[in-house]
């Protein structure tokens, strides 16, 4: 609002004055009330920014450890199958003590043998070119149809052997006196 036109409507200079001074004080209050809100934008602009960058760090970090975990969980399922084709691999052989074993599926491992369905490559070979270097490390196979026999009555020293089974000796039963 201009002077001029409240004084082409016949208002007086004094109450001119006084709108006029009104006029001002609203101006200014609106602009103090812009410059308010101007701030309180740029403080939320602030705020947005300062969120979206926590926000994208922590998506980093949900990465990051997703693909960790992602990564870890299959070496542990390699291991895991890796370890259960060994197990199936050495599940026949027969070995002379459990350190034999422990010895034998240590350098099995550290060969690493590639795994192909459920089964290594060359690890058969390498079986056998164990058994030919070690074969202390295995229990000694017996051949089909020839039967192996022990001497279940294996006396002492100097005492008369008895081929019979049943018979019960009295020898050693105390006497009633």
């Amino acid at each position: 609002m201009k002077r001029e036109d409240l004084k082409s409507w016949g208002v007086a200079d004094d109450i001119i004055d006084r709108i006029m001074a009104q006029n001002g004080r609203d101006i200014e209050s609106a602009k103090g009330e812009a410059e308010s809100v101007r701030l309180s934008a740029s403080k939320k602009d602030e705020e947005i920014a300062s969120l979206k960058k926590a926000v994208s760090e922590w998506e980093d970090k949900y990465n990051k450890s997703a693909k960790e975990a992602t990564e870890q969980l299959a070496r542990q399922k390699t291991a895991y199958e890796r370890e259960k084709a060994t197990d199936a691999f050495f599940k026949g052989v027969e070995f002379s003590s459990a350190l034999a074993r422990e010895s034998a599926i240590s350098r099995f491992n550290q060969k690493a043998f590639e795994l192909k369905d459920g089964k290594f490559d060359g690890a058969d070979d390498w079986l056998k070119a164990l058994r030919k270097e070690a074969p202390e490390a295995f229990k000694a196979q017996q051949q089909p149809g020839k039967p192996s026999f022990t001497n279940p009555m294996n006396p002492a020293a100097g005492q008369q052997q008895n081929l019979d089974p049943f018979a019960f000796r009295f020898d050693h039963v105390r006497e009633n006196k």
